[in-house]
């Protein structure tokens, strides 16, 4: 398999498990250059899974498709237990931390993401240095109209959610007094 092919399939999880793309593929970059068997001291694998945390989310560490889907769904439950805050979550998986610690080059670019993102976490955004980017588009460039999982990712369900309400009201589908 290619590194093409893992990124599409970390893509489809990130979208599966409510985390954004971008930030999952690139923490995934981080962790293992995309490497299936990277091994770092006792982390292993394309998510550098410690061996209990495999365990606790059922991971065969050297199978790449089964340890991104893991780190999703750990991306997901770390999301959730600090408030939606992407920052805590990469710390708390350990993406930065150590050497990508705070103030690091690595540190810079996953808040430069989140805030590009307009994702909750960014510490620009809570120094107030200006939270959202000057570039309206992602890294993988914009949403076409009818990519909902792109669409998603970029502007949340809520706003989707009223976008089909008006379409449903405008073809008399729903609201409709009868």
């Amino acid at each position: 398999m290619s590194t093409a092919d893992y990124q599409s399939y970390a893509y489809q999880q990130a979208i599966a498990y409510g985390i954004n793309p971008q930030v999952f593929e690139a923490q995934i970059g981080q962790e293992s250059s995309w490497n299936p068997s990277a091994q770092n001291g006792n982390a292993s694998g394309i998510a550098q899974f410690m061996p209990a945390t495999a365990q606790q989310y059922g991971v065969d560490t050297s199978d790449p498709y089964s340890s991104i889907q893991g780190a999703a769904a750990y991306d997901s439950d770390l999301l959730k237990s600090n408030g939606g805050n992407y920052t805590q979550m990469l710390q708390s998986y350990g993406t930065l931390s150590g050497s990508a610690g705070q103030g690091s080059s690595v540190w810079q670019k996953f808040q430069q993401l989140i805030s590009n993102a307009g994702l909750s976490g960014s510490q620009q955004a809570a120094s107030g240095n200006g939270g959202s980017s000057s570039s309206s588009s992602s890294s993988t460039g914009s949403c076409g109209y009818t990519d909902i999982s792109c669409l998603v990712s970029k502007y949340g369900t809520a706003l989707l959610g009223l976008i089909l309400g008006i379409i449903l009201i405008a073809a008399g589908v729903w609201g409709s007094s009868k």
